[in-house]
């Protein structure tokens, strides 16, 4: 298509998107009616998924340089005493932690991967109208000097934010409700005992208290400073601030600020993030309280969802189908976060001592029972899935083609294979990871590691623990053939055991770590997305039923 994407807003999430079409070559342009980046840490937390997310775009290591790990949270009375200490160190990730780490420098960070592919920001731009047809985008943008531009674009996102001109120019509106808080959000030096390991979280009849670390010993701190008042001030002095945390039992000195900003708490959405080539994104589309430090996280997967969907309509081969899964899928997901983090927010805000007690009672007793873990998966955005999804799915032997299969002795599932491939990750949901992979004598590494960069969809087809002979050769000519006639959009992988006699050319795994997490016992397909999610599965490998999902979703 001629005309390029157009991106409005760049900040973390238009950023991300723009970086991901311009690795993949899709000629894009983006634009902020800002004159120049932010200078405030503002969003302050980068989760576990989001990471990995970095990773496939070959940028988490400049992330984890300058970004600080925290392990876990701490949940306490105003006494110090602990509630629930939910640990990020068991998530099934090789980043079972989160990283503080200001907004300005996630900018910074993913400004300079984008300048490195030969995209500039042209900032102190608004969009000021938008029309589409059926085949692109025509925009009027404003210059700083007041100066009209008419901009054609194939598709246009807008990650504009919660006052989205975007959002504005197709007459939809953030629903929801505003909670009756007030907060503030303060960048400060803390003289405390805590530790940088975890964030910190003190609900309290009084009000609520949170405080996370930052780098270079800063702490971003975010308490309640009591009923909402008709008008938000403009300003909070330091020591409003101060006693506020004082009075939470956030337990530490206050100093040398260099952001202030109170808010009130919204939890509101679109109806829709699509209107026809027009997509939203991040707060341009939902907004909610900074509970569980979900927003930029959440707009950040919104962007890198539509990125891989939008490089491959450019190029012609993506039916409607995978395009309009973009707000089938993330409007889903942003409509379970608001349900969650809402709620969340309500029960820290809580005044009444009885119901306080109550729920100190229900923390202590999660704590107890273990189910700690569920709120790190929920937190870390591991859990995300796209199940429902229209462009998801999977194919399992029917008993008529079973019984064939076992007269004619061709391969065939036993109940304890379907056992195992059933524990595999599902149509929709996040491929796992696995240590110790490799091609040939090549030094071995983690699987997601062998997906950096890499903008085609990844088919897995794994032998099993014990395929009949002559078997493996047919199926590493299944992977070679699916590859060469997918157009450049499938990477094929033949996956044995060591102990697996097959090609040198086959994806070895050494430890039998991703037969493990994908089930493999039997031999069975997985065809993993850019994005790093479930596609398509199935056990046993067959061809049909593989190209019939390929037709309903590249062109």
């Amino acid at each position: 298509m001629s005309h390029p994407v157009l991106v409005v807003g760049a900040g973390p999430v238009g950023l991300s998107l723009a970086v991901s079409l311009a690795q993949q070559g899709v000629p894009c342009r983006i634009i902020d009616k800002l004159p120049q980046r932010i200078n405030q840490s503002r969003a302050a937390i980068v989760h576990a998924r989001t990471l990995e997310l970095f990773e496939h775009l070959g940028i988490v290591d400049q992330f984890l340089t300058v970004g600080i790990k925290a392990h876990g949270v701490h949940v306490m009375d105003r006494d110090g005493n602990t509630l629930i200490r939910p640990s990020l160190e068991g998530l099934p990730t090789h980043y079972s932690y989160l990283i503080g780490i200001g907004q300005d420098e996630t900018e910074r960070l993913l400004t300079e991967e984008l300048t490195k592919h030969g995209v500039a920001i042209d900032r102190g731009i608004s969009l000021s109208t938008l029309t589409q047809s059926a085949d692109s985008v025509t925009t009027t943008l404003t210059h700083a000097d007041g100066k009209e531009e008419t901009f054609v674009a194939a598709y246009v996102a807008g990650c504009d934010g919660a006052k989205s001109a975007v959002r504005h120019q197709l007459g939809l509106h953030l629903e929801g409700e505003t909670l009756d808080v007030f907060w503030v959000t303060a960048d400060v030096v803390m003289d405390c005992t805590y530790s940088t390991d975890e964030l910190i979280a003190i609900p309290t009849e009084s009000g609520f208290g949170f405080a996370s670390p930052l780098p270079n010993g800063r702490w971003r701190v975010v308490v309640d400073m009591g009923p909402k008042p008709d008008h938000l001030p403009a300003e909070i002095p330091l020591e409003e601030v101060q006693k506020a945390a004082d009075r939470v039992g956030l337990r530490g000195k206050l100093s040398n600020p260099t952001w202030i900003s109170p808010f009130g708490v919204n939890t509101r959405m679109t109806p829709t993030m699509q209107v026809g080539r027009v997509f939203l994104a991040g707060d341009a589309s939902h907004v909610h309280s900074p509970v569980g430090g979900q927003g930029m996280n959440t707009g950040i997967q919104d962007a890198l969802n539509l990125g891989w969907k939008l490089g491959l309509a450019m190029k012609g081969k993506a039916t409607p189908a995978l395009l309009d899964s973009y707000n089938v899928e993330r409007h889903a997901n942003a409509k379970r976060l608001l349900g969650f983090v809402g709620p969340a927010t309500k029960m820290v805000n809580l005044r009444n001592p009885i119901a306080i007690k109550l729920r100190g009672l229900v923390m202590r007793a999660v704590s107890h029972l273990g189910l700690t873990a569920i709120a790190a998966k929920r937190a870390s955005e591991i859990d995300i899935h796209y199940r429902h999804s229209p462009v998801v799915g999977e194919h399992h032997q029917g008993t008529g083609a079973w019984l064939k299969a076992l007269l004619h002795h061709e391969p065939h599932p036993d109940l304890f294979d379907c056992w195992d491939f059933g524990k595999g990750p599902h149509a929709g949901e996040r491929a796992a990871d696995a240590h110790s992979v490799s091609v040939g004598t090549a030094e071995p590494k983690r699987l997601h590691e062998d997906w950096i960069g890499e903008y085609r969809h990844q088919l897995l087809v794994f032998t099993g623990k014990q395929p009949r002979a002559g078997r493996v050769a047919e199926l590493a000519e299944f992977a070679a053939k699916t590859q060469a006639s997918s157009g450049g959009m499938i990477r094929a992988q033949l996956v044995r055991l060591p102990e697996v006699e097959g090609p040198e050319t086959a994806l070895i795994d050494h430890e039998g770590e991703a037969h493990q997490h994908y089930g493999a016992r039997h031999e069975c397909l997985y065809l993993i997305r850019p994005d790093g999610y479930v596609a398509f599965r199935s056990q046993p490998v067959e061809s049909a039923p593989l190209q019939e999902y390929l037709k309903r979703v590249f062109v």
